[in-house]
């Protein structure tokens, strides 16, 4: 009788014999932890969170053992973006003080800024505005002593993105031309982020026309790097530029690929807010089969009813852009 293996443990095999060839081998303890760990990047970089997780787990008390700090505190941070993605809140902020509490004794003043940066970001979701703004400033003055450093620009585009939800605009689009600066100089890929959430604030602030410029020069940025679905956030913006100048036929162009892109990405929340969007879109233009279609496709792919209903509830109370911006900032 043959027995059928568990498929919800086959992503744990390749893990398990990592594991076993490494203890069968006769290697330092340093030495493993840096394979674990490395391999455990590759997870990481493919966002395989579970693996990666395990990996980095495996290597933790290696590099305890032999008293390596750096690598430790490398581990501790990579630990504190794996807690992100589990949406883990507690585990984010404890990962990142322990890699800061390491950086500290090391001296290692640009890796200590990174891993600040970082535990800002976790402030800002937990909108505790304050506090991120200074973790994520106190960053900035350190990044900015490294010209090529690659996370002054993200850090510069939350900083943007944070004076954006308190609708201090002027700092909010300082912040994210000093991103777009930083970007370009070292050809980041976060440019096209910066562009799209310039763009969103001068939106936000009113300013479609200056707007327009800035989304369409995301979109254009990310086409070239061949990063299209990133671009589906634009695409919905102009896509409400378009729909309030009753230009519907551009404006359906537009949600439409915002709403392929985000199918694609399987963003169950996005989805449901392009499907919004375009039923908004056919009863502007008097076009109710078609504003009921799409109704009801936003339901189907909302992950939760009465999360939908709150959703609906909001969105239907206000007309302006501005007050989604939390949810479409990327």
């Amino acid at each position: 009788m043959v027995t059928k293996m568990n498929p919800h443990i086959l992503w744990y095999l390749p893990l398990l014999l990592l594991t076993l060839s490494l203890s069968a081998c006769d290697t330092t303890p340093k030495t493993k932890a840096l394979t674990l760990k490395e391999k455990g990047v590759e997870f990481h970089l493919a966002r395989q969170w579970d693996s990666a997780e395990y990996y980095y787990l495996q290597a933790i008390p290696l590099a305890q053992e032999e008293k390596d700090l750096e690598l430790l505190a490398r581990l501790y941070n990579n630990m504190g973006i794996v807690a992100k993605a589990k949406n883990d809140y507690d585990d984010r902020i404890n990962y990142y003080e322990q890699s800061l509490s390491l950086y500290t004794k090391l001296n290692k003043e640009e890796l200590y800024g990174e891993t600040l940066k970082n535990l800002g970001v976790t402030y800002k979701d937990l909108q505790e505005y304050d506090k991120a703004i200074e973790l994520i400033g106190r960053s900035i003055e350190i990044l900015s002593k490294y010209p090529k450093n690659r996370s002054l620009c993200p850090a510069y585009t939350t900083l943007g993105n944070i004076y954006a939800l308190l609708l201090d605009f002027d700092k909010a689009i300082s912040a994210h031309k000093l991103a777009i600066q930083h970007g370009k100089r070292l050809k980041q890929k976060e440019v096209g982020t910066a562009y799209n959430n310039l763009g969103k604030t001068y939106l936000e602030s009113g300013q479609d026309s200056i707007a327009e410029f800035w989304l369409t020069k995301s979109i254009n940025y990310r086409d070239s790097l061949g990063d299209h679905i990133s671009a589906a956030g634009s695409y919905l913006c102009l896509g409400r530029i378009y729909t309030e100048r009753s230009s519907f036929k551009e404006a359906r162009s537009f949600l439409d690929s915002a709403y392929k892109l985000y199918t694609v990405a399987g963003d169950s929340t996005q989805i449901t807010y392009s499907a919004l969007f375009l039923h908004d879109l056919y009863i502007s233009s008097s076009n109710l089969e078609k504003a009921s279609i799409w109704l009801s496709r936003s339901k189907q792919s909302f992950p939760s009813t009465s999360s939908y209903e709150l959703k609906i509830n909001y969105l239907s109370r206000k007309k302006d852009f501005a007050i989604i911006n939390n949810k479409l900032r990327i």
